[in-house]
């Protein structure tokens, strides 16, 4: 994706949408990147990279599989080229991608789940649902 300065907000349904090799995102910490044109030169090759698509692989950049050590850890380079394929943030994730618990946005959609600028009640019958 062009860096065009814009920063995109997206919901973890949105990416798991581009998980094939035409549109192939993870997240990282929050962070969403496009690494579709950069899957060919995954130094561990492609179909490493194509079970985890469209998901959050977090813990297997840092070298942990289903919660333990064991994985292969990535350099601080390979974090600096994955930079280059930023596309936005997932809503409701802070830097670290621990969800931010304010209750105020829905996790699955992104959505802002209370209008603070509009009246209350009509608001509160959607709560919920």
């Amino acid at each position: 994706m062009a860096d065009t300065g814009e920063e995109y907000v997206l919901t973890k349904k949105t990416v798991a949408f581009h998980n094939d090799d035409r549109s192939a995102w993870v997240i990282v910490d929050g962070e969403v990147y496009d690494v579709t044109l950069f899957m060919e030169q995954h130094p561990g090759g492609a179909e490493v990279l194509k079970e985890h698509l469209g998901k959050d692989v977090s813990d297997l950049m840092r070298g942990m599989v289903d919660g333990t050590e064991g994985g292969h850890g990535h350099s601080a380079y390979a974090y600096k080229l994955l930079s280059k394929y930023h596309v936005g943030s997932i809503a409701g994730v802070d830097k670290y991608g621990n969800e931010i618990l304010d209750g105020n946005i829905d996790p699955v959609t992104g959505e802002q789940i209370m209008d603070w600028g509009k009246p209350i009640l009509p608001q509160v019958g959607r709560l919920g649902t």
